[in-house]
């Protein structure tokens, strides 16, 4: 009479091949529970490998697991990883950004009474203050290498 068997998802930790003399070895799976199989059977995993197992519980108390058969798990189905890191933004639109949300926290942008020359100096403090606190150079590309002219 056959043994029914169970299915698990697991991660291959690492894989013990048979000891001298033995039959079978076994792979740990990340979980802490072993499986049990054959060389020929271990041959088909690899540690980090992510894969669903069949298997038959057995042995005095029941609870070796001898795995029976390999289901290969798609690479879209299996646990998702960290997405890549975002991409850097581009100096010249970091330096804009940068000075735009320093403006909407200044006075001199919030009241009537700067004229335009306070309003150019102010802006070009800022983009002085964004290259001396993150780097970059003030020549950092054709749309930024100029100070905004005074009027």
């Amino acid at each position: 009479m056959s043994k029914p068997t169970e299915t698990a998802e697991i991660t291959v930790a690492y894989i013990n091949d048979p000891k001298p003399g033995k039959k079978w070895g076994t792979i740990k799976a990340t979980d802490g529970n072993y499986y049990w199989g054959p060389p020929s059977m271990l041959s088909r995993y690899k540690p980090g490998e992510t894969c669903k197992v069949e298997f038959e519980l057995g042995g005095n108390d029941g609870t070796l697991r001898s795995l029976r058969h390999k289901v290969e798990i798609p690479q879209a189905l299996a646990r998702p990883s960290a997405p890549p890191p975002r991409a850097r933004t581009n100096p010249t639109d970091s330096e804009q950004i940068f000075v735009m949300c320093m403006v909407k926290e200044r006075p001199i942008f919030k009241g009537g009474d700067a004229t335009a020359t306070d309003l150019i100096t102010e802006i070009n403090m800022l983009r002085d203050v964004y290259r001396n606190t993150f780097g970059g150079n003030a020549q950092q590309d054709d749309q930024m290498n100029d100070q905004i002219p005074h009027l």
